[in-house]
């Protein structure tokens, strides 16, 4: 059929496409094998198409069409076969992203999914945080206006959400957040590692504090660069900043929030808790207390007396800038251990020691970690002595974090020449330019935390994140969910809402009518049975695994049993008062009364008073009454293989049953005896 060739082609263009969306979010790649084989189903595709033209069974609309398929299937072919090399990889990602983007500016179906996604994720945040009213809508704006930017960053909808949800949260407040603001707590989250959360308590804690958002990024990148200009890791510098900026700000920094990520940096460079510095702070803090400690550390003499030699000094510092009272532990430490040249190994000597446990002891520092931190001040002093051509002391030290054994047993720093190629170079021979030069290489060359964050991803990724983030743009910009939601509500989902509740009412009332009819068939002494169920406290006791189920299939077997009753009279042999009295079955098994038996008397109208009217009524002297009950085969039996009953539980279940029966079918608890109508009533059964 002509038709065919068409339907071929349809296919491959289908698998090709395929392969293209496959290689474009990375679950495949091409190979030259695999392009072989597409090449060769395109070639046979395309001699068969030419074959039926030349023949004459290829024509009209199907002759162009065909050959616009296969055209079609010979340019994604090509992309394929570009997609092999690192070149056509970027383009096909390229493309694609393009392609989709100006498709979706025309697919209205897709921008919807798109928005009503985000708006899942809004209208929860919005119930979370208790916004309703114009403000709900001021901060949906927000939240759509901002959320490009997380994801171009690598974040996503609900990082945003839990950004805002943790500022409401520590702030107690509604919503009063920009744009900017959370752009700048996403960035100091995805710029420097952060979980979004912790960069929200960050940024909120310094709020307090009287700043704004943009300034608060603007110090915490500061800190970023600074500290990797000092070699130091500036994302566990931040990370400390953030884990104690709670205690930190209890404390007074006269350079504000300066001096509190200085605080950190030395934490960091010294190997010590930001929470001891601030312990010993504490110490110093009250003159007396300062006096006091002072005087005790003068006693151990050297460099720890010199160090806390003045009171007052160590005082303004505890109380103004405890930054400065860190700095002067790293000086009275850095000279306690010395090298050993022979080994190349810093020791401890006994009387160091010694001074560590009073200087522990005094200031309430962990021992091990000041001779941790003496160890790392001591290279640091020893690496600084070296840069001989070098006349700055912070670029000294800076350059000393950085410093590290060469394979010739010499301290050595790494960087980079004017080709980009990486070396090294003794200490010694470090100028002031190449100093300069290897502690600006060290430094971050974005502007920005937001930068870094969308700067520092693979291509792969920079390329996905700018995809979504674009698609959010064109799909949030429109409102297009808000206005067709709204369209959607008014026109469908209101009509819908008041159909339904007039179909239940409509249903509710009919049924109430049928029920009505229904009852009024229903014959009020049918309740025998129910009633004899009511009261099975007993026969609950002796269950003891899966009590519904066993109390289902009871009331189904008892239902079953109480069915084939019936009573009437006959010459059967049994009186009342004899040692043998009891009800008589049909079977001729007789269930014998003892001293726990009791009388009940017959209801008006029923069975047992036809039964004594037959017999008592008549005449007065001794009757002889039969209670005929039928086949009745009483059989206590569970297919629960955890209920096994012991025989005198089932002689308790049997009497128990009889009882009722014989309570059930009066529909009255019968306590002794009773008189009806003017006679006594004196049927006598087994209890």
């Amino acid at each position: 059929m002509p038709d065919d060739i068409s339907k071929k082609l349809e296919k491959l263009v289908a698998e090709l496409k395929l392969y293209a969306k496959d290689i474009e979010i990375g679950s495949k790649t091409m190979d030259k094998e695999s392009i072989k084989i597409l090449e060769e189903k395109v070639k046979k595709l395309r001699e068969e198409r030419d074959e039926r033209e030349k023949n004459g069974s290829l024509i009209g609309d199907e002759l162009d069409k065909t050959k616009k398929i296969l055209e079609e299937n010979e340019k994604l072919l090509s992309i394929l076969k570009k997609s092999t090399t690192l070149t056509g990889q970027f383009e096909l990602n390229f493309s694609s992203t393009a392609d989709y983007l100006r498709n979706l500016v025309t697919d209205f179906k897709e921008q919807f999914s798109i928005a009503q996604n985000v708006a899942r994720v809004y209208k929860q945040l919005g119930r979370n945080i208790g916004e309703t009213g114009e403000n709900a809508k001021i901060m949906e704006k927000t939240f759509k206006d901002v959320l490009p930017s997380f994801t171009r960053m690598g974040l996503d909808s609900n990082d945003l959400q839990n950004s805002i949800e943790s500022i409401t949260e520590l702030t107690g407040r509604r919503f009063n957040l920009n744009e900017k603001d959370l752009k700048n707590i996403g960035a100091m989250a995805e710029g420097v590692g952060l979980s979004v959360q912790k960069s929200a308590e960050m940024a909120e804690s310094f709020m307090l504090m009287g700043l704004q958002t943009d300034k608060i990024e603007e110090n915490i990148f500061e800190t970023y660069k600074s500290s990797q200009k000092m070699g130091l890791n500036a994302s566990k510098v931040i990370d400390v900043l953030s884990n104690n900026i709670r205690s930190i700000q209890t404390y007074s920094f006269v350079n504000g929030v300066k001096g509190m990520t200085e605080m950190a940096k030395q934490a960091v460079k010294m190997r010590m808790d930001v929470s001891d510095v601030l312990s010993m702070a504490d110490k110093f803090y009250q003159p007396e207390a300062a006096i006091e400690a002072a005087a005790e550390l003068q006693l151990l003499g050297g460099e720890i007396a010199d160090a806390f030699g003045d009171p007052f000094t160590i005082m303004y510092e505890a109380r103004n800038k405890p930054e400065e009272l860190a700095k002067r532990i790293q000086d009275m430490t850095e000279n306690m251990l010395q090298l050993n040249k022979k080994t190349g190994e810093y020791e401890l000597p006994a009387e160091a020691r010694m001074q560590f446990q009073s200087l522990g002891k005094t200031l309430g520092l962990n021992v091990e970690k000041m001779i941790e931190m003496s160890r790392q001040t001591a290279k640091i002093r020893d690496f600084k002595m070296k840069f001989t051509q070098v006349g700055d002391e912070d670029m000294k030290e800076s350059l000393a974090t950085m410093a590290k054994m060469g394979k010739d047993g010499k301290m050595v720093v790494e960087y980079k020449d004017e080709a980009g190629e990486k070396k090294q170079a003794k200490l010694e021979d470090v100028t002031e330019e190449m100093a300069k030069s290897i502690l600006n290489g060290n430094q971050t060359q974005e502007e920005s935390l937001y930068d870094i964050a969308v700067n520092t991803k693979v291509s792969a990724d920079y390329v996905k994140n700018l995809k979504e983030a674009s698609a959010q743009k064109i799909s949030l910009t429109s409102n297009i969910y808000e206005v067709t939601a709204e369209e959607i509500k008014d026109s469908m989902l209101v009509p819908l809402e008041n159909g339904i509740d007039a179909l239940l009412k409509t249903v509710t009332e009919v049924g109430e009518s049928k029920a009505r009819e229904y009852m009024k068939d229903i014959d009020p002494n049918s309740t025998t049975l129910s009633d004899a169920l009511t009261n099975l406290d007993d026969f609950s006791k002796l269950l003891k695994d899966e009590t519904l189920t066993v109390l289902e299939n009871f009331n189904k077997k008892f239902k079953e049993t109480t069915d084939t009753i019936s009573i009437g009279s006959g010459n059967t042999n049994v009186k009342p008062g004899n040692t043998n009295d009891g009800i008589l079955t049909s079977s001729g098994e007789l269930f014998s009364f003892n001293s726990k038996d009791d009388f009940f008397a017959a209801k008006p109208g029923g069975v047992f008073q036809q039964v004594l009217q037959e017999n008592y009524m008549k005449d007065t002297s001794e009757k002889i009454v039969k209670v005929d009950f039928g086949k009745l085969d009483l059989n206590i039996s569970s297919d629960n293989p955890n209920m096994n009953f012991t025989p005198e539980q089932k002689n308790q279940l049997i009497t128990m049953i009889t009882e009722r029966i014989g309570k059930s079918l009066y529909n009255e608890d019968i306590t002794g005896g009773n008189t009806t109508d003017g006679f006594k009533s004196r049927f006598v059964y087994n209890s």
